[in-house]
């Protein structure tokens, strides 16, 4: 993600600047170990418990937007191969039937309990090394977009996956983690400018993932300024 740099902690325990949109990780069964809290939690609970930890620490969580840069599996728009295949059980059921479909993914996704073993376990299926084209993560959209894979490994607000006309398959299961764009901000500041809560949640209002993968495709792929699309953002927005 390019137009906003999020953290992908669930708390924050040293701030470097008064405000940011950081990245929480709320998804059901998550542990925060760190703070010795084991139990499975919800996406709405996870998000209350941190925000209620880093009160403490002087760390105001304000409202979370609909932008969620999690893992996602994309096709082309129009493949014959993957035409009828519209959500992530269709997917398992493809290589269940050997359907010869190959996935690029990076590095890490094989070996993480919330990549491939895990959506594998979730979905009941199961691939081979031979299905599977290991590459770093950026070379996976342009391997989908020019037809060496069947598959990619994406992140859902990824500029390119508008730009080069990707279709998400559904995770029909809820089995990827939602990593929820939420405003942070120092509770001092908050309380030396009491208006700035307001335009900070009006801006995360705003922002969803086709928003998003909008932003990010005009810094990454029309080569904009990050600077010049925010303002735009905002100010088409009237938030500035």
């Amino acid at each position: 993600m390019t137009f906003l740099r999020p953290l992908q902690e669930p708390t924050l325990p040293r701030v470097a600047s008064d405000a940011r949109l950081s990245q929480i990780q709320p998804r059901a069964g998550m542990r925060l170990s760190r703070n010795h809290i084991d139990k499975p939690m919800s996406a709405e609970d996870t998000y209350n418990t941190v925000k209620e930890l880093d009160a403490k620490k002087g760390i105001t969580w304000l409202n979370p937007s609909a932008a969620n840069n999690t893992y996602a599996l994309a096709v082309q728009a129009s493949n014959e191969k993957t035409d009828a295949i519209k959500s992530l059980s269709d997917l398992a059921a493809s290589y269940n039937d050997d359907g010869g479909l190959v996935m690029a993914v990076n590095a890490e996704f094989p070996g993480r309990p919330d990549g491939l073993p895990g959506l594998e376990k979730a979905y009941g299926f199961k691939t081979t090394r031979a299905d599977l084209r290991p590459m770093d993560s950026g070379l996976t959209y342009p391997a989908l977009r020019d037809g060496q894979v069947d598959v990619a490994l994406v992140f859902a607000t990824d500029g390119r996956i508008k730009a080069f006309d990707f279709r998400i398959l559904t995770d029909d299961k809820g089995f990827f983690p939602n990593y929820a764009t939420v405003p942070v901000v120092r509770t001092s500041v908050l309380e030396a400018n009491p208006g700035l809560e307001k335009p900070l949640n009006a801006l995360s209002a705003k922002l969803s993932n086709s928003v998003m993968q909008t932003l990010n495709a005009e810094v990454d792929v029309d080569r904009k300024s990050i600077g010049a699309v925010a303002t735009q953002f905002l100010t088409d927005n009237g938030l500035i």
